[in-house]
């Protein structure tokens, strides 16, 4: 499992690691492969539209408690629909993922980390 993202620090994306997509738009013109469970992506936060980091912690199908998703989207479902991902950031304590905002698309996931310094 690669360490901590700390703020300040250099990452490298592939933005093509799951699918090649319109920049402009954001659309999916041809999907490689699906984001999987332990992963590290940046992705386009779905309430705020900054450009965040978070680890993959649930993929589509997976059972989905209030440990994963906000409390309001883990009420409604009990599994995680196609397409979608809870993420959660490493620093439990301070960070504003899927347990605040709820699942997100994969739509809105930019790259895949490969490297940082």
């Amino acid at each position: 499992m690669m360490p901590n993202i700390h703020d300040g620090q250099t990452v490298i994306i592939w933005n093509y690691a799951y699918r090649l997509y319109n920049p402009i738009s954001h659309m999916s013109l041809l999907n490689f492969s699906s984001p999987k469970r332990g992963d590290i992506v940046l992705l386009e936060h779905p309430q705020s539209h900054t450009l965040i980091i978070k680890r993959i912690s649930a993929i589509p199908f997976d059972e989905i408690t209030e440990k994963l998703v906000s409390a309001d989207y883990a009420g409604l479902y009990s599994r995680l629909p196609p397409g979608y991902y809870a993420v959660l950031g490493d620093n439990l304590e301070h960070s504003e993922d899927s347990r605040h905002f709820g699942p997100i698309a994969q739509d809105a996931i930019i790259g895949k980390v490969l490297a940082c310094e």
